[in-house]
């Protein structure tokens, strides 16, 4: 179908439906051992409907059951079951029938607007559009990210709480234009304390004068600035240049340097690379969280499974 003039908004719409169509398909012909209380019918509904996985991964996972790979599906139940409490079966049809796209897939502000009208909870379907896209390597635009902190105020939390994974994994550019996209188009005030998280990120990675160029690069030296000396006390390694400061904002600092050294204290030769502000990204690591579920098989990983011995054939 060719879509034109007035109806060019809605060729993504009959994209994802066609898709939908051959995903579950390709699910019911297949001929494999469903776990017990399970159908080719009921796996290809509890694959369309999930609510984090793109459309991408869910035709990986649909080429996984016609190759006789059945192995995944209890942790997809799994995921599944707890999403569909906190957004709601309102949203999650509309995901399965493709009439919006998945979280993950998320990329006009049309699409933004009409999950959020469809979800149980707006805070929730936008935390875990962030979860899902920013927070597996899959950028929002600026102006998205805008408007969810105009909708919902406190998405700058979870944004940030992302922003600090990113610096584990390495990704330093992600990281730094979500936190100056937050604190730039933030339309409250912002509390200091979920960054915290970030610049404890920073630390953890042997990061510490990254993170006090940050607070300068976002103009916030002044408004933060028992973060900023709590930080430059780090960076020097010596908590006694706090005393120096004003009573309150002495003890504001001495705080926040408490929180921010809370972890495992960097080596004294990391202290001494911080003085020398280098320019190449963090290293590569991984950091695990203890955020809300997330999809976990990535759309390569399901590629490569397809190399597994199938499972024995048998009646769906």
């Amino acid at each position: 179908m060719d879509l034109e003039g007035e109806d060019v908004h809605l060729a993504p719409v009959v994209d994802r439906v066609r898709a939908l169509q051959e995903i579950r398909a390709r699910i019911n012909r297949a001929e494999v051992h469903w776990p017990p209380g399970q159908t080719s019918s009921s796996i290809a509904e509890m694959v369309s409907r999930h609510p984090t996985y793109p459309i991408a991964l869910k035709q990986s996972v649909s080429l996984l059951v016609e190759a006789g790979n059945t192995d995944h599906f209890q942790l997809l139940q799994g995921t599944l079951g707890p999403l569909a409490i906190i957004l709601g079966d309102r949203l999650l049809d509309a995901i399965s029938s493709g009439e919006v796209p998945s979280l993950a897939d998320v990329r006009t502000l049309i699409e933004l607007h009409r999950i959020i009208e469809l979800a149980e909870s707006r805070s929730h379907a936008i935390t875990f559009i962030i979860i899902a896209t920013e927070g597996l390597g899959q950028p929002l635009s600026d102006e998205i990210i805008r408007r969810m902190l105009r909708l919902e105020p406190s998405t700058t939390e979870e944004i940030i709480r992302v922003a600090a994974t990113l610096v584990a994994r390495g990704q330093w550019a992600s990281m730094r234009r979500l936190v100056l996209l937050v604190i730039r188009q933030a339309v409250t005030p912002i509390p200091i304390e979920p960054f915290v998280i970030v610049f404890k990120a920073f630390i953890s990675q042997n990061l510490m004068a990254e993170g006090v160029e940050l607070i300068t690069e976002a103009g916030m030296t002044e408004r933060w600035a028992p973060l900023y000396e709590a930080q430059r006390a780090v960076v020097s390694g010596s908590r006694a240049q706090l005393d120096s400061l004003a009573p309150e904002m002495r003890i504001a600092a001495l705080g926040l340097y408490d929180q921010l050294c809370s972890l495992p204290k960097p080596s004294d030769e990391a202290h001494d690379r911080a003085g020398d502000m280098a320019s190449k990204p963090p290293p590569e690591k991984r950091k695990a969280t203890k955020r809300r579920p997330t999809p976990t098989l990535a759309p390569e990983q399901a590629k490569r499974s397809l190399r597994r011995k199938p499972a024995r054939r048998g009646s769906s």
